[in-house]
């Protein structure tokens, strides 16, 4: 696709073990992108899937020529893929959606007629939200704390259907990794950002990539990247343990030598259990502290984002 040619419109879609569903999503996607008349372009990209996702991609590139797909070697996660799509899409208003169909197709017209508007970044609200009541109770700490902390505010931080002006998409590129949360780091990047509800529709086909092991995971990376606010909470809860403990340590010297109560039995199950807190809330603060310090350690190495394996480029405009 020639520069003469540029797409208003570029949609980036991350595609993790979809075979089941990736052809009636992407049909459904054509379809609307269609009806707005625009010139636009889709990225596909392929985050290392197993389950014959990439032939399917790649059929979809051969007979839709304003489709272009981005096999990544090796999975590095949602918003690794999506990274890797924002740095290949050209389009003045970039919008990213997931490819499992929860998003729809159809609100794309109306992020994009705000991006024209004048704002840089529109963030998406799922309504009526098709997810069961851990995920949903999870999402709503997580964008709470991210509120308070990062300079938000967010209120659905999980939502994938955004769009994002060229410059803001510009910037992003610029500074993010693998492993930053592509939403938090446009809206703590964007001038002017704003949010809008839209619907929210139970998965096509196929199970969510996202046990619960990688939702916690990736909630915990969001924590880590966007927020002080665990190392904050060691300090206070290490304070609070501290105080715990002298107060603990007045008590039983009141005890021995102001009311002359001498009861070794009973005051060694309390202080066992101060120790055991203590010590308990020692190692969480280690293993936080070492994350951060593990962060620092990963950019120091300075290894790739992620590492295309094979890109199929769009072969002309729509």
């Amino acid at each position: 696709m020639s520069e003469s040619i540029r797409p208003e419109l570029s949609i980036v879609v991350p595609v993790y073990n979809e075979a089941a569903g990736i052809e009636t999503f992407f049909l459904n996607l054509q379809r609307c992108l269609n009806e707005g008349a625009r010139r636009h372009e889709i990225w596909l990209v392929d985050d290392g899937s197993i389950d014959g996702s990439s032939r399917i991609l790649e059929q979809l590139a051969a007979s839709h020529p304003n489709c272009g797909v981005i096999f990544l070697a090796r999975n590095v996660g949602q918003h690794g893929a999506i990274l890797a799509g924002l740095r290949k899409s050209r389009g003045e208003i970039v919008v990213t959606i997931d490819a499992d169909g929860q998003n729809p197709p159809e609100e794309i017209s109306r992020l994009a007629d705000l991006i024209r508007a004048g704002h840089d970044s529109v963030g998406t609200v799922r309504e009526s939200r098709q997810d069961n009541v851990f995920r949903k109770t999870v999402s709503r700490t997580l964008n709470a704390m991210l509120s308070r902390s990062a300079g938000g505010p967010w209120s659905d931080i999980g939502s994938m259907l955004r769009a994002y002006r060229r410059d803001l998409v510009d910037r992003v590129s610029a500074c993010a990794t693998s492993r930053s949360f592509i939403p938090a780091l446009a809206g703590r990047l964007a001038a002017s950002p704003i949010e809008i509800p839209v619907s929210h529709r139970s998965r096509q086909a196929g199970e969510s990539a996202y046990s619960l092991s990688r939702l916690f995971r990736l909630n915990f990376d969001l924590m880590t990247s966007y927020t002080l606010l665990p190392v904050h909470a060691i300090s206070l809860m290490g304070g609070i343990v501290s105080l715990g403990a002298f107060g603990f340590g007045l008590l039983l010297v009141f005890r021995t030598y102001v009311w002359h109560i001498d009861d070794d039995t009973h005051g060694v199950a309390p202080m066992l259990a101060v120790i055991s807190f203590f010590i308990g809330a020692l190692f969480v603060g280690m293993g936080i502290l070492g994350e951060y310090l593990g962060r620092i350690y990963m950019e120091l190495r300075a290894e790739p984002d992620y590492v295309e394996h094979r890109v199929i480029e769009p072969r002309e405009k729509s």
